[in-house]
């Protein structure tokens, strides 16, 4: 039923049909937590998609099922446009600063 609404492109859908199978059994905690991650993905919520796909990482890190293997390796794989450019960057040290960085006391930004 997830792969019909899947193939649909209908991603609440998904949602539902998720939170039903999960309460029903019929689907694992990581196996709905990466649906889940994959809907709210498309649907533009990033925040909850991440927030799905830690769960679901949560959930099958330490299995060694192939299954959750592999359901891993997808949530895995997802993560990293999340942080893409949230790394911190420094800014350049200006040019006046380089030239005089021996010269300013031990607090001010520039010092070495």
């Amino acid at each position: 039923m997830v792969n019909e609404a899947y193939l649909a492109q209908d991603y609440p859908r998904i949602i539902t049909l998720v939170d039903s199978l999960k309460t029903l059994g019929t689907l694992s905690e990581g196996q709905a937590d990466y649906w889940l991650g994959y809907a709210y993905d498309r649907l533009m919520q990033k925040r909850m998609a991440e927030l799905y796909w830690k769960k679901g990482i949560a959930a099958v890190e330490n299995s060694t099922e192939v299954e959750d293997v592999k359901l891993y390796a997808a949530i895995i794989q997802q993560l990293p446009r999340y942080h893409r450019g949230s790394e911190v960057r420094h800014r350049p040290i200006p040019r006046w600063c380089r030239a005089e960085r021996r010269s300013h006391h031990a607090g001010h930004p520039c010092a070495i």
